[in-house]
């Protein structure tokens, strides 16, 4: 009974997500209000900055469920699947152990069918996505670096060898 209770407050806690991101996305649509309807100025200005910014991360970043903000509680929520990346990374490790690797003892982290579905797509999906961010940021710190003047041969192949890393992870 007390584990119940337990679970039940969790969710509860997680649960309250969604009136924030309402919330944000309201004070967005507010200042969009106050941008569309305020002559040229600094109210305009700090009215389309609040807009942009509120809407923009409340979007990207705490309504994105691949990132552990408040959609990623949201969705783990609907689903019913607690902690939802630590098993779907569990659900992919016992994957390639079973498939991959051809490990006949290892046991998937649920018995559940459509559980293990969700935890497959949410993990493989997860995964692109950490692979996106960190290609983009790397690409966009080594355009930063190539502008500044660092072009040699030495410092490319420092900056690279995160990239090297994950291939050779990816590959093995």
């Amino acid at each position: 009974a007390e584990d119940g209770i337990r679970d039940y407050k969790v969710t509860g806690v997680q649960t309250c997500a969604l009136p924030i991101l309402i919330f944000e996305l309201f004070l967005a649509a507010i200042a969009g209000i106050v941008w569309l309807s305020v002559p040229d100025g600094l109210l305009r200005q700090i009215a389309y900055n609040a807009m942009f910014t509120a809407s923009v991360s409340t979007v990207l970043f705490n309504a994105n469920p691949l990132m552990r903000f408040d959609g990623y509680y949201i969705l783990s929520d609907l689903l019913e699947i607690p902690n939802l990346q630590q098993r779907s990374t569990a659900m992919l490790k016992w994957f390639f152990e079973r498939f991959v690797y051809q490990i006949k003892e290892a046991t998937p982290p649920t018995s559940i069918r459509d559980e293990q579905a969700w935890l497959v797509v949410y993990g493989v999906a997860s995964f692109v996505y950490r692979i996106f961010v960190f290609v983009s940021i790397t690409t966009y710190l080594l355009g930063k670096l190539f502008a500044i003047g660092v072009r040699s041969e030495e410092h490319t192949s420092e900056l690279q060898s995160p990239c090297n890393l994950v291939c050779r992870l990816l590959l093995e």
